[in-house]
């Protein structure tokens, strides 16, 4: 798979704040193999965070493309009104995202899934932090992750969480995917949070076991949107319960089927 560089410019705001007030606004760059990038920013305080997509207005269209190993795959682009996000209340230990499966979006009451770091003797600077390397498991991937502790909250983005400070960098360790710091910005963002956290709409919340069938039922819709839509005589060159395990594999969180 391939991996990508990105090059930084980095905006740093310091403040003097006690570690229990401490706030921020950081923007990141999501890159999904093969080459889709997607910009997110969290938000956050001592109660809590909010990891939330950027809606990109150009997106549109679908595209179906034959592997080198005779396998297909297809991606859609398509822009949202709302954007997708993850929160997290430190408080209750809840965390709720909304997510597009096909063309529904739902909100999901998660569970909170304490990752067990490894934390590791390597360093770095990301800008001008002083970060510690660290790795982990989480939901059928494995993570390498760069933290700092000058930012000493839980917090990171997506679901990665639970180290001594901000995770600042993401690399899962196939290539499939991950995320970098673009804009460092503290004293500011805390707000933000109360404002999104307060307009969530939960009316609608749905457990995670409902979003995992719903999941298995949008990987056996995919495979056979993508039998329909190949060139006539063509067929995948697997049966469909294969290529639906497939699908179920490079999905970012792997989860075990949830038909008998």
């Amino acid at each position: 798979m391939k991996r990508y560089l990105i090059i930084i410019v980095f905006i740093s705001t310091y403040v003097s704040a006690q570690k229990s007030s401490i706030e921020g606004h950081i923007e990141y760059i999501e890159s999904y193999n093969p080459g889709t990038k997607e910009k997110h920013t969290l938000f956050f305080n001592s109660k809590g965070s909010m990891y939330e997509q950027e809606i990109d207005k150009s997106r549109k269209g679908e595209t179906i493309n034959e592997n080198e190993d005779g396998t297909f795959a297809i991606s859609y682009s398509y822009h949202l009104e709302t954007p997708e996000y993850v929160s997290f209340d430190l408080k209750s230990n809840v965390s709720y995202f909304r997510k597009v499966l096909g063309m529904e979006l739902l909100t999901v009451k998660d569970s909170v899934e304490q990752i067990q770091w490894e934390l590791l003797k390597e360093t770095k600077n990301i800008g001008t932090f002083l970060c510690q390397k660290a790795k982990g498991a989480y939901r059928g991937r494995t993570y390498v992750v760069w933290f700092t502790n000058d930012i000493p909250v839980p917090f990171g983005p997506w679901k990665l969480s639970g180290l001594s400070g901000l995770i600042l960098e993401v690399s899962e360790t196939s290539g499939a995917y991950s995320i970098i710091a673009t804009s460092i910005k503290l004293g500011e963002g805390g707000q933000e949070f109360e404002n999104k956290i307060k307009t969530l709409n939960l009316k609608d919340v749905i457990s995670l076991e409902d979003y995992k069938e719903i999941l298995e039922e949008e990987h056996q819709a995919t495979i056979s949107y993508i039998n329909s839509r190949l060139p006539q005589g063509s067929s995948l060159p697997m049966p469909t319960e294969e290529a639906v395990r497939q699908a179920r594999q490079n999905a970012l969180e792997i989860f075990e089927s949830t038909k008998n």
